[in-house]
Protein backbone atom coordinates (compact mmCIF):
# COMPACT_ATOMS: atom_id res chain seq x y z
CA UNK A 1 0.00 0.00 0.00
CA UNK A 2 1.14 3.51 -0.80
CA UNK A 3 0.31 5.48 2.35
CA UNK A 4 0.40 8.78 0.46
CA UNK A 5 -2.17 7.85 -2.15
CA UNK A 6 -4.06 4.94 -0.57
CA UNK A 7 -3.27 2.73 -3.59
CA UNK A 8 -2.92 -1.02 -3.18
CA UNK A 9 -1.22 -3.48 -5.51
CA UNK A 10 -1.95 -7.19 -5.22
CA UNK A 11 0.51 -9.12 -7.41
CA UNK A 12 0.18 -12.73 -8.55
CA UNK A 13 -3.62 -12.95 -8.60
CA UNK A 14 -4.97 -15.65 -10.92
CA UNK A 15 -7.44 -14.61 -13.64
CA UNK A 16 -11.09 -14.74 -12.60
CA UNK A 17 -13.84 -12.81 -10.87
CA UNK A 18 -13.32 -11.90 -7.22
CA UNK A 19 -15.43 -10.19 -4.60
CA UNK A 20 -13.98 -7.03 -3.07
CA UNK A 21 -15.36 -6.16 0.37
CA UNK A 22 -14.56 -2.92 2.22
CA UNK A 23 -14.83 -3.05 6.01
CA UNK A 24 -15.34 -0.33 8.60
CA UNK A 25 -13.88 -2.10 11.60
CA UNK A 26 -15.63 -5.47 11.19
CA UNK A 27 -18.74 -4.19 9.38
CA UNK A 28 -18.90 -4.80 5.63
CA UNK A 29 -19.93 -1.44 4.15
CA UNK A 30 -19.26 -2.09 0.45
CA UNK A 31 -19.04 -5.15 -1.81
CA UNK A 32 -18.40 -5.38 -5.55
CA UNK A 33 -17.11 -7.88 -8.09
CA UNK A 34 -13.64 -7.37 -9.59
CA UNK A 35 -12.60 -9.13 -12.80
CA UNK A 36 -8.92 -10.01 -13.19
CA UNK A 37 -7.74 -10.71 -16.75
CA UNK A 38 -4.49 -12.54 -17.53
CA UNK A 39 -1.69 -10.20 -18.59
CA UNK A 40 -3.64 -7.01 -17.81
CA UNK A 41 -3.92 -4.65 -14.85
CA UNK A 42 -7.30 -4.45 -13.14
CA UNK A 43 -7.76 -0.93 -11.85
CA UNK A 44 -10.42 0.25 -9.45
CA UNK A 45 -10.77 3.95 -9.01
CA UNK A 46 -12.47 5.79 -6.15
CA UNK A 47 -15.04 3.59 -4.42
CA UNK A 48 -18.18 5.27 -3.12
CA UNK A 49 -19.25 3.67 0.14
CA UNK A 50 -23.05 3.55 0.25
CA UNK A 51 -23.61 0.79 2.84
CA UNK A 52 -22.40 2.48 6.04
CA UNK A 53 -25.36 2.88 8.44
CA UNK A 54 -23.41 5.59 10.31
CA UNK A 55 -23.81 7.85 7.25
CA UNK A 56 -27.57 8.09 7.93
CA UNK A 57 -28.66 11.14 9.89
CA UNK A 58 -30.07 9.72 13.11
CA UNK A 59 -32.38 11.36 15.64
CA UNK A 60 -30.39 9.34 18.17
CA UNK A 61 -27.81 6.57 18.02
CA UNK A 62 -26.64 4.08 20.64
CA UNK A 63 -23.37 2.33 19.83
CA UNK A 64 -20.95 2.75 16.93
CA UNK A 65 -21.55 1.17 13.53
CA UNK A 66 -18.34 -0.87 13.24
CA UNK A 67 -19.50 -4.52 13.30
CA UNK A 68 -18.56 -5.11 16.95
CA UNK A 69 -20.11 -4.53 20.37
CA UNK A 70 -17.27 -2.08 21.15
CA UNK A 71 -18.57 1.01 22.91
CA UNK A 72 -20.98 -0.91 25.13
CA UNK A 73 -20.20 -1.65 28.77
CA UNK A 74 -18.19 -4.87 29.22
CA UNK A 75 -17.79 -5.25 25.43
CA UNK A 76 -14.15 -6.22 25.87
CA UNK A 77 -15.33 -9.33 27.75
CA UNK A 78 -17.85 -10.52 25.13
CA UNK A 79 -15.59 -12.97 23.32
CA UNK A 80 -13.81 -14.57 26.26
CA UNK A 81 -15.52 -14.10 29.63
CA UNK A 82 -17.78 -16.87 30.90
CA UNK A 83 -21.39 -15.82 31.66
CA UNK A 84 -20.74 -16.38 35.37
CA UNK A 85 -17.72 -14.03 35.35
CA UNK A 86 -18.48 -11.25 37.85
CA UNK A 87 -16.67 -8.67 35.68
CA UNK A 88 -19.45 -9.07 33.07
CA UNK A 89 -22.28 -8.80 35.59
CA UNK A 90 -25.46 -7.01 34.58
CA UNK A 91 -25.85 -3.54 36.00
CA UNK A 92 -29.45 -2.33 36.01
CA UNK A 93 -30.25 1.03 34.51
CA UNK A 94 -31.74 2.23 31.25
CA UNK A 95 -29.98 4.30 28.64
CA UNK A 96 -31.72 7.67 28.49
CA UNK A 97 -31.38 9.25 25.06
CA UNK A 98 -29.89 12.69 25.42
CA UNK A 99 -29.45 12.34 29.18
CA UNK A 100 -27.00 9.50 29.84
CA UNK A 101 -23.27 9.51 29.35
CA UNK A 102 -22.67 5.81 30.02
CA UNK A 103 -22.96 3.33 27.16
CA UNK A 104 -25.77 0.78 27.06
CA UNK A 105 -25.02 -2.54 28.79
CA UNK A 106 -25.16 -6.12 27.54
CA UNK A 107 -26.18 -8.57 30.28
CA UNK A 108 -23.40 -11.17 29.89
CA UNK A 109 -21.01 -12.66 27.39
CA UNK A 110 -23.77 -14.70 25.61
CA UNK A 111 -21.60 -15.30 22.53
CA UNK A 112 -19.37 -18.15 21.54
CA UNK A 113 -15.88 -16.79 20.94
CA UNK A 114 -15.87 -14.59 17.85
CA UNK A 115 -19.35 -15.49 16.65
CA UNK A 116 -20.23 -11.90 15.77
CA UNK A 117 -17.39 -11.75 13.24
CA UNK A 118 -18.52 -12.09 9.65
CA UNK A 119 -22.20 -12.51 10.50
CA UNK A 120 -23.16 -8.86 10.21
CA UNK A 121 -26.74 -8.07 9.26
CA UNK A 122 -28.54 -4.76 9.54
CA UNK A 123 -32.23 -5.01 10.33
CA UNK A 124 -34.80 -2.28 9.80
CA UNK A 125 -38.01 -2.05 11.76
CA UNK A 126 -40.66 0.59 11.12
CA UNK A 127 -42.32 1.96 14.25
CA UNK A 128 -45.95 2.73 13.35
CA UNK A 129 -47.06 6.37 13.61
CA UNK A 130 -48.34 7.22 17.05
CA UNK A 131 -46.48 4.44 18.89
CA UNK A 132 -43.81 6.76 20.34
CA UNK A 133 -45.51 9.17 22.70
CA UNK A 134 -44.26 12.21 24.63
CA UNK A 135 -42.60 11.10 27.86
CA UNK A 136 -40.95 7.73 28.50
CA UNK A 137 -40.97 5.01 25.84
CA UNK A 138 -39.39 1.57 26.09
CA UNK A 139 -37.82 -0.34 23.21
CA UNK A 140 -37.13 -3.98 24.04
CA UNK A 141 -35.06 -6.18 21.72
CA UNK A 142 -35.13 -9.94 22.31
CA UNK A 143 -33.63 -12.88 20.44
CA UNK A 144 -36.25 -14.85 18.52
CA UNK A 145 -35.46 -18.55 18.31
CA UNK A 146 -37.09 -21.92 17.77
CA UNK A 147 -35.42 -23.26 20.92
CA UNK A 148 -36.76 -22.76 24.42
CA UNK A 149 -33.77 -20.77 25.67
CA UNK A 150 -34.78 -19.66 29.12
CA UNK A 151 -31.61 -17.80 30.04
CA UNK A 152 -29.33 -20.87 30.23
CA UNK A 153 -25.88 -21.22 28.75
CA UNK A 154 -27.16 -22.35 25.34
CA UNK A 155 -29.92 -19.76 25.03
CA UNK A 156 -30.30 -17.90 21.71
CA UNK A 157 -28.30 -14.69 21.50
CA UNK A 158 -26.87 -12.09 19.15
CA UNK A 159 -24.05 -9.58 19.06
CA UNK A 160 -25.23 -5.98 19.18
CA UNK A 161 -23.46 -3.24 17.23
CA UNK A 162 -25.60 -0.09 17.23
CA UNK A 163 -29.17 1.14 17.19
CA UNK A 164 -30.50 4.23 15.39
CA UNK A 165 -33.78 6.07 15.39
CA UNK A 166 -33.96 7.69 11.96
Amino acid sequence: MDAGSGKYAVPGVLPGTYTLTVYKGELAVHTQDVMVTAGAASTLHTITIAGDPAADTAIWRVGDWNGTPAGFKNASLVTYAHPSDSRAAWTAGPYAIGGSTAAAEPATRTLTVGSYRGNNHTYTYVIPAGRLLPGTNTLRIDAASGSAGGGGYLSPSYGFDALDLL
